[in-house]
């Protein structure tokens, strides 16, 4: 899970949570397609060196989306897009860090109705990362990157270490991320398909077609 509900240790600072409302619509017709709440972590109250260190997310170059694109039209691929449905609560957390519930007196209320001898709630040990943390995205684009490369066998450019291809006997494939979004060129469907496959497959992870 993302954590455990533990009394909170003495001398340990914990960082504040909230819950933030979502709403999504469809793009045809602007109607709510669903009603979410996300558990958001309170990154500016974290201390560097502490709680956090590496913060650092590559994001796609200019030149990198126009060499992508220029090799989807010259060698004739289909394209797709992709993003990872709550990317940044997949990676493994890289520091010892609690988290103390949202305010009580605010709809849903507590998450874990458990309190300490001092009547105070239970706080959470992260396993996971949570939105909002300052190192979320830097987590999650490492997790990726491993993920392609490691697991599925994608070569990642040293020029542009946001794009990544791999060739098979099926075809190419190639991928330009966008921290979690995925813009996918491919030559044939079997080959997009075994890549979607085997990319949910890892534990934890999904793509979602946009």
């Amino acid at each position: 899970g993302t954590c455990s509900w533990l009394p909170l240790p003495e001398g340990v600072s914990p960082i504040r949570t909230k819950l933030v409302p979502g709403i999504k619509y469809n793009e045809s017709d602007n109607t709510i397609r669903e009603r979410a709440m996300r558990w958001v972590a309170c990154g500016y109250t974290q201390v560097e060196g502490v709680n956090y260190s590496e913060t650092y997310t590559a994001t796609s170059k200019a030149i990198a989306i126009r060499i992508f694109l220029n090799m989807i039209m010259s060698l004739g691929m289909q394209g797709r897009k992709f993003d990872v449905p709550k990317a940044f609560t997949k990676a493994e957390i890289d520091s010892d860090i609690w988290v103390l519930q949202p305010e009580e007196k605010r709809l849903p209320g507590l998450l874990c109705q458990k309190r300490d001898g001092r009547g105070r709630p239970y706080a959470g040990r992260l396993h996971k990362a949570l939105e909002g943390l300052k190192q979320a995205g830097h987590l999650f684009q490492t997790l990726n990157t491993e993920t392609l490369v490691k697991k599925l066998g994608f070569k990642q450019m040293e020029s542009h270490p946001t794009t990544f291809v791999q060739h098979t006997s099926d075809g190419i494939i190639m991928h330009e991320v966008w921290v979690d979004d995925f813009a996918t060129g491919y030559t044939s469907w079997k080959l997009l398909m075994s890549f979607v496959r085997s990319y949910r497959a890892v534990e934890g992870l999904d793509l979602k077609d946009e």
